[in-house]
């Protein structure tokens, strides 16, 4: 008597996904993070008084960042979502409805808690920049590195040196950005609140200081 031939099982966590479902997923999800990227942005540099497009964070460059964000969102997710249906899921062979939640959950849960890591970095972000600090950074064995491509809040104490005698502005500052041709800087007295200048590129040369956190530099 023939063996008829096995069918595999299909009844997991991508069941019923069509072509058109998962394109429309993944450009829902490129809306959702360049919206994130973009209001975290809004959020970090409210207090000082600097808008995001003021220090070459333009429209473009976020969806840059929001585009290499989630490319590696997708590849960790799914990297972690796969070890769990492969660790956890066993249990459920049996019972393809409970198995495709524990992964629906866990993936859930995975963008959950990022989005909390991400606010609570851009708080200390907000809360650095008011106090005249530089934000924190994340350090690898390659260097300092962003979180999901999804850093928007630079800022690096710089020396300055000015390019005309006489002037009134300040020996050291938090480099926040440039953008047409205007340099955004960031001092704070030590009283009174955090001050923002706006001064012409060709008017100073800076000294970065990518080690330090704040002013003065010794």
């Amino acid at each position: 008597m023939p063996i008829p031939p096995q069918v595999p099982d299909r009844s997991g966590f991508l069941e019923g996904l069509s072509a058109s479902r998962i394109t429309t997923a993944l450009a829902v999800s490129g809306a959702v993070w360049f919206g994130l990227i973009t209001s975290f942005a809004v959020f970090v540099y409210h207090p000082v008084g600097v808008a995001p497009r003021e220090i070459g964070l333009s429209s473009p460059t976020l969806l840059a960042q929001a585009t290499a964000g989630l490319i590696t969102v997708l590849v960790v997710y799914g990297a972690l979502i796969a070890a769990t249906g492969l660790i956890f899921s066993a249990p459920f062979k049996g019972d393809p409805r409970r198995r495709r939640r524990l992964l629906r959950s866990t993936a859930i849960g995975l963008a959950l808690i990022s989005l909390t890591l991400i606010f609570a970095l851009s708080l200390e972000a907000r809360w650095a920049l008011r106090h005249g600090k530089a934000p924190a950074r994340f350090v690898s064995l390659g260097g300092s590195f962003s979180l999901f491509g999804f850093s928007p809040w630079q800022a690096e104490v710089a020396r300055l040196h000015p390019n005309t005698p006489g002037s009134l502005m300040p020996t050291c500052a938090l480099y926040l950005g440039q953008a047409d041709s205007t340099i955004v800087l960031l001092t704070k007295p030590k009283d009174g609140g955090p001050k923002t200048w706006r001064v012409p590129a060709s008017s100073l040369t800076l000294e970065l200081h990518p080690d330090k956190k704040k002013c003065p530099i010794g």
